[in-house]
């Protein structure tokens, strides 16, 4: 079991976490290991700006065409808007 840290807000405490998976278009490889580096740090700035943590990210576009990603929210953000920002 993970053990995790709980995040104090104004009058709350507590951990969301959420695990999210993101494959290619139509699961095609991408050529290049940079494109993964690149998507990772544009997602760690959308988290850093809407009070979320990224705690982990992994992943192989170049094998297994997927990013594994782990993000700790905020209680007032709802997952469905933070998806729709990660992926627009």
């Amino acid at each position: 079991m993970v053990s995790s840290r709980l995040r104090s807000f104004s009058h709350s405490v507590g951990s969301i976490e959420i695990h999210i998976v993101f494959v290619t278009k139509s699961r095609y490889p991408v050529r290049s290991g940079d494109v993964e580096l690149d998507i990772i740090d544009l997602i760690h700035g959308i988290c850093q700006k809407h009070r979320c943590l990224l705690k982990e990210a992994k992943g192989d576009l170049v094998k297994n065409d997927q990013i594994h990603l782990l993000i700790d929210l905020a209680p007032d953000v709802l997952i469905s808007r933070k998806i729709r920002e990660i992926t627009i």
